[in-house]
């Protein structure tokens, strides 16, 4: 049996399968407000994306930028899905990422001791 690949996708049906997004719908209101790129430009729904193209997703926090290496027509196992793509986010937009959800966690909770205040400003400083 033959697979078909197809030539080109709609980006936010490329997100969904790729597991980038949970839902499609969710792909499409990212994109519909303004947080997916196709090779440095704004992305609709709608756009086609196709093998090769760099699409970059601003996430809370950081920006995830990924190269699609192929396209599926319907839903693969995650563990699949993620070889659709490779991630070639840089180190600091992930280091990034993860100080802002410590200084996140930090303001939901008040801090008992004043080692604690004092990493929290820290922490705060450095974002």
């Amino acid at each position: 049996m033959e697979e078909n690949h197809p030539d080109n996708q709609r980006i936010d049906r490329f997100l969904d399968l790729s597991c980038l997004f949970k839902t499609r719908s969710q792909a499409k209101i990212a994109c519909i407000a303004g947080k997916v790129e196709i090779n440095k430009q704004k992305a609709k729904p709608h756009k086609k994306v196709k093998v090769g193209d760099v699409i970059t997703i601003t996430r809370t926090g950081y920006k995830q930028t990924v190269i699609i290496k192929k396209l599926v027509d319907s839903n693969i196992p995650k563990k699949e899905a993620r070889e659709l793509y490779e991630d070639i986010t840089p180190s600091y937009e992930r280091e990034r990422a993860k100080l802002f959800l410590e200084t996140r966690k930090a303001h939901l909770r008040k801090p008992k001791t004043k080692k604690e205040l004092r990493k929290l400003r820290k922490l705060k400083r450095r974002y």
